[in-house]
């Protein structure tokens, strides 16, 4: 009995084994291993606390190069990066001086070595046993680190990864190719997971009044680290949200913007990550009464894996990313040193890459937009079946009396226009709903918004639609077809959430051209993509893997190739499809975690997207708060938006918040408030935002003209002015 239990144990680790080996193939996307044990964890810590983590004197460091403002220093003794700010005559280092519970590194790796799961850090596990070289040349330090255990089963862990740092233009940046890191040497079960890249750059155990970590949730959000917690949970954000196709990764949170950064007195840092920046995930932690450090940083998965829905085993795909790593890092000091400069500088970095454009067409119309989402049709009940909410004549009545209100420039997104309504099967399957109107009365609506000059946008999926819809669906890593739940608007009556199909990448440009030619079939003008902006996965077909990174080209070459024939409405606003959007709506004016202590919500994302491309915030008759939501419209500079519908679904004990009876007045009034204080500063950028006093803010604009905010139920005086209760005021 003995025998033939140690011979069946025998068997199930040959069984590993040879599945591990099969990560060069082709026969499979992914391979499968228990996941019983499996947690990231250090080898090691250091033995010289003291050589590695002491205050660095910059007199004794080598200096690599400079620019006009910083100058790049390395440190040869712990093979690490300091960054020397002259204007706030401050070192930035890459390594805490000294560290309590945790093991500071330049660079981590988490590797997978048959059912064991290891970080690997450079300080330990390669500087301190001599194994890391450096090179400097033509104003640039190569720093190669090399990776040497022997782990309890034999298997070898042997990895070579060279980082570089430098200067381009005002920026220091830290590069990986990792084409380049050498996995020559290791045992054929060993697998390079991810890596943690200068997360504890700038970190430090103490700070002041004023001092935060700026990090991308939402709109953004600062991180207030004067003041040591008890406990704290480290902030994980995955850049553009988490893979769908990643099931075991699902997170709530938005993040629009690879951006993160601190601010310490007089000086700060801002860091934007230029490559790898959909299969990152940034990280911030606080320091805490007895341990720990202000930190926040980002982490690379370079090989998806994700555990199935029980828990038992573990998916590792067989494709591992091979492009660049690339953080640029700028220096801020003195009034820049703050969330608002941060937004500046990346916004520099954006129109550098090429990534923003600021050559928008020109605009004709003087008058503030006011965004109009109106909802043709809408899938109801649990049947999902499709009701009609404004047909073409309904809309058309709806849109005369808003123009007959003042609200002179109507840009119009006509929701659930198409057969499947809020739920679109496909871009090829894309056809007017006949429950809307017939062919005369189509055409009667076209050409009252043409002669009223209104923009005019229709919704369509690019990158999703109905489960079913495609004919090679995206596979997610457990090698099922993926899907994501998506949820494009909701109320108490209607839904529109539940499984929603994602398309290959390779049906994506088919899918582009598609719609180009449909929207020229209806004489529409305006393409209103509701998932590209806000949608971000990667395919595990094991024919055509496509990883984060491929589609995320994709979508940006395709949003390129939609806006050469039509007007462009981008829903929400991963930032790769914001360079070709003429208008982005829903952009978030708030944050998850704006609630928690510490947190604050901060206007970045419309701070960086200020005169690059129009944009609105949720919609304000949504809003739980209306009268505050039209104050935040006013003091982030948003175009009003509503969402309604000419059907009354109103129940016995609730109003219906979409009827547009119910809303006319509020949205009168919100729009005359918000086009009175904005209209003129639509091509305007926003120089500084900052708290007057309680419940009192103010956003400055170039040109020196401020726009104050009273939150207040009552009068306040700022500067001499009267600021009346529940309103605002643009002075200058």
């Amino acid at each position: 009995m003995h025998k033939i239990r140690r011979l069946l144990c025998l068997i199930f680790v040959l069984a590993i084994v040879f599945s591990l080996s099969a990560c060069s193939g082709t026969k499979s996307d992914s391979y499968k291993i228990s996941s019983e044990g499996i947690s990231f964890s250090e080898s090691k810590e250091s033995e010289n606390k003291k050589l590695f983590y002491q205050p660095l004197e910059r007199e004794k460091l080598i200096r690599v190069s400079r620019n006009d403002l910083n100058v790049l220093y390395f440190d040869k003794a712990t093979m690490s990066i300091s960054v020397y700010d002259a204007s706030a005559k401050r070192l930035w280092n890459s390594l805490p001086d000294s560290y309590i519970d945790s093991q500071p590194a330049v660079l981590k790796i988490d590797i997978l070595a048959g059912n064991q799961a290891i970080t690997l850090n450079s300080q330990s596990d390669s500087v301190e046993k001599g194994l890391a070289e450096y090179k400097i040349e033509k104003g640039r330090v190569t720093v190669t680190y090399r990776f040497e255990e022997k782990l309890s089963d034999g298997s070898v862990i042997n990895f070579v990864v060279p980082a570089v740092f430098g200067f381009e233009g005002q920026a220091v940046t830290a590069k990986i190719n990792c084409s380049e890191i050498d996995t020559s040497l290791c045992s054929d079960n060993v697998v390079l997971k991810g890596i943690h890249f200068l997360e504890y750059f700038g970190s430090c155990e103490s700070a002041s009044d004023g001092d935060y970590i700026f990090l991308p949730e939402g709109c953004g959000v600062t991180l207030d680290i004067s003041e040591k917690e008890e406990s704290f949970s480290p902030v994980k954000l995955s850049v553009y949200g988490s893979d769908p196709s990643v099931k075991s990764a699902q997170t709530k949170e938005s993040c629009y913007v690879a951006a993160f950064g601190m601010k310490k007195e007089n000086s700060a840092f801002v860091a934007l990550i230029q490559e790898g920046d959909s299969l990152a995930t940034i990280t911030a932690d606080k320091a805490l009464k007895n341990s720990g450090s202000n930190r926040v940083g980002a982490s690379f998965e370079l090989t998806s894996y994700c555990t199935n829905e029980d828990g038992s085993e573990i998916f590792v795909s067989n494709n591992r990313y091979s492009g660049n790593i690339n953080i640029a890092y700028r220096f801020l000091s003195g009034s820049n040193a703050s969330y608002c400069g941060m937004a500046g500088a990346c916004r520099e970095l954006l129109i550098r890459n090429g990534a923003f454009s600021l050559s928008k067409k020109e605009e004709t119309k003087e008058s503030l937009p006011f965004v109009l989402n109106l909802i043709a049709s809408a899938n109801i009940g649990e049947k999902n079946s499709v009701k009609a909410l404004t047909t073409f004549e309904q809309a058309e009545d709806v849109l005369s009396i808003l123009r007959s209100k003042g609200l002179g420039n109507i840009v119009l997104r006509y929701s659930g226009l198409f057969s499947g309504s809020l739920k679109q099967r496909s871009a090829s399957s894309v056809s007017l709903l006949s429950s809307l109107g017939t062919e005369e009365e189509y055409q009667e609506f076209l050409s009252f918004v043409n002669s009223q000059n209104i923009d005019f946008f229709a919704d369509a999926k690019l990158i999703s639609g109905e489960k079913g819809a495609f004919k090679n669906p995206a596979v997610s890593l457990s090698g099922k077809k993926t899907a994501a739940e998506i949820v494009d608007f909701k109320n108490s009556v209607i839904s529109s959430g539940g499984e929603t199909a994602l398309a290959s990448t390779d049906e994506i440009s088919e899918n582009a051209n598609t719609l180009i030619n449909k929207f020229n079939s209806f004489n529409i003008s305006g393409i209103c993509l509701s998932d590209a902006g806000k949608l971000l996965f990667s395919d595990f077909n094991q024919k055509n893997y496509s990883d984060r990174i491929k589609l995320q080209n994709t979508v940006r070459t395709q949003t390129q190739a939609l806006s050469a024939s039509k007007s462009l409405m981008v829903d929400q606003c991963n930032i790769y499809t914001v360079k070709y959007a003429d208008y982005i709506t829903n952009l978030p004016t708030s944050s998850v975690y704006a609630s928690k202590s510490g947190y604050s919500s901060v206007p970045f994302m419309q701070i960086l997207l200020r005169s690059v491309s129009e944009y609105s915030s949720s919609s304000i008759n949504l809003s739980s708060n209306t009268e505050n939501a039209v104050l935040k419209a006013a003091e982030y500079g948003c175009i009003p938006s509503f969402t309604l519908y000419y059907s009354d679904l109103s129940s016995e004990d609730k109003a219906d918040n979409c009827y547009y009876l119910n809303q006319m007045s509020l949205a009168q009034s919100a729009y005359e408030r918000l086009s009175n204080t904005l209209s003129s500063l639509r091509n305007k950028r926003i120089t500084d935002h900052y708290k007057v006093k309680k419940g009192v803010w103010c956003t400055e604009y170039e040109g020196g003209i401020n726009v104050y905010v009273n939150y207040n139920n009552k009068d306040v005086v700022v500067n001499g002015i009267t600021l009346e209760e529940k309103s605002f005021l643009k002075v200058g």
